[in-house]
């Protein structure tokens, strides 16, 4: 295999998070550069909170040319953007960057990954647990697919935050409190989908009750990757559901983000590879977002 030579003319990217040790970003787009064969490195920089926003300048007087955002910064890079894109706008929270010259353009490709991790599945009726910003980008995309959402959340007053950022109607999104059992149950038993956007499941804690009582018909898909995978897609198999974990959401949203800064398609099947190399290797595995 060639070496890749780093020079000073290589074009930097980057994930900032808080913390980004368990960022799976650095081996995906890596992987996919090379394929591409495109002079670019792609690094992980864990950013405190109080760091931010030097850090946010460090990117364009560095010279990078974009970078991925995590936890918990998805919503405070917003205020240093020149520019946001409309699903941006949509979900009310950034996870790419792309530096021009103008400033910090701000997008949010988790509404594609998210999507990719779907396929070409037809999804009337959904449950989304969580009203953070995975939660919004999974609306988002469900909504703009004409999928009707009850979204479970346990401060419901979040759950219609997150209905009003998307601009959904309350026709097309209901909200429910995760301590109402009855009403859970009732959703996920008549749903296509069942959707966790909470961190929960990653340390293998389980989901409320009702939101593991799938059956045959449905899928279950976590936002979170892990190996072994949750006890919430665990459950979800063994009752004969079909399953998705967030690694394809990663992967897809890695994607879509890495070509738009190149403009190149790349190579997903590297990327998909390089990141269970990578959990694999790893003695605790897993991680949320990017």
């Amino acid at each position: 295999m060639r070496r890749r030579v780093i020079t000073s003319s290589t074009g930097l990217l980057a994930v900032i998070g808080h913390p980004v040790a368990h960022s799976v970003s650095p081996a995906m787009h890596n992987a996919a550069i090379a394929a591409a064969g495109l002079d670019l490195v792609y690094v992980a920089l864990d950013v405190v909170p109080a760091s931010l926003p030097g850090a946010l300048d460090g990117l364009v007087s560095l010279g990078l040319r974009g970078a991925n955002v995590t936890v918990p910064h998805k919503q405070a890079v917003m205020s240093a953007c020149v520019d946001l894109t409309a699903t941006a706008r949509a979900v009310g929270a950034v996870n790419t960057l792309t530096v021009t010259d103008a400033g910090l353009v701000g997008d949010n490709t988790d509404v594609a990954g998210f999507l990719a991790g779907l396929g070409d599945l037809v999804v009337d009726r959904a449950v989304v647990l969580g009203s953070g910003g995975a939660a919004r980008a999974v609306v988002a995309a469900l909504v703009g697919r004409g999928t009707t959402v009850t979204v479970v959340a346990r401060d419901p007053g979040r759950g219609h935050e997150l209905v009003a950022a998307v601009g959904a109607s309350s026709s097309t999104v209901a909200v429910t409190a995760v301590d109402r059992t009855e009403h859970v149950a009732a959703a996920v038993a008549g749903s296509d989908l069942v959707v966790n956007a909470t961190p929960l499941g990653w340390h293998g804690e389980r989901l409320p009750a009702p939101l593991h009582e799938l059956h045959p018909g449905q899928l279950a898909y976590d936002c979170n990757y892990a190996s072994p995978p949750s006890p919430f897609l665990t459950d979800a198999r063994r009752a004969g559901a079909a399953t998705v974990d967030g690694l394809e959401m990663v992967v897809g949203q890695a994607a879509a983000a890495l070509q738009g800064w190149t403009g190149t398609a790349p190579d997903v099947d590297a990327m998909r590879s390089a990141a269970r190399d990578e959990l694999a290797a790893r003695a605790d595995g897993g991680g949320e977002g990017s």
